[in-house]
C-alpha cells in the first residue's frame, strides 16, 4: 500500500507543531507540503515553528509556502489577547538554518 499523500493547513501553534510530528513520522502518509496561516500566531511567526519542527524531525526537503498573513476577519482574531502567551508563539522559535 502506497503512502497517502497529505497536504497541511496549520496555524503551529504547540497543539499543531506536535501533530506535525506525529504526520511526519506517520508511516501511512507521506507529507508534501505544508502551508503555515494565521490563527494561533501570525503566518510568519507559524512559518518559523514550521520550520523549526521540520529541521527537529529531519524533515527540511518538505515544501513550506505562507497562506493567509492574516485574518480574514479581523474583529474575530484571537491572536495576542491569550493564544500566543505560551508554546511556541510565546517561544518566539527563530529559524536558523544548519550550516
Amino acid at each position: 500500500m502506497s503512502a497517502r499523500r497529505v497536504l497541511i493547513d496549520t496555524d503551529t501553534g504547540i497543539d499543531d507543531s506536535l501533530a506535525l510530528l506525529v504526520a511526519l513520522a506517520e508511516p501511512g502518509a507521506e507529507v508534501v507540503g505544508i502551508g503555515p496561516t494565521y490563527g494561533n500566531c501570525a503566518s510568519a511567526q507559524a512559518a518559523q515553528n514550521v520550520l523549526y519542527v521540520l529541521e527537529v524531525a529531519g524533515a527540511l526537503p518538505v515544501p513550506v509556502a505562507r497562506a493567509v498573513p492574516e485574518p480574514l476577519r479581523p474583529e474575530r482574531s484571537l491572536t495576542g489577547r491569550h493564544l500566543c502567551t505560551g508554546g511556541t508563539a510565546s517561544a518566539r522559535w527563530v529559524y536558523t538554518p544548519a550550516a
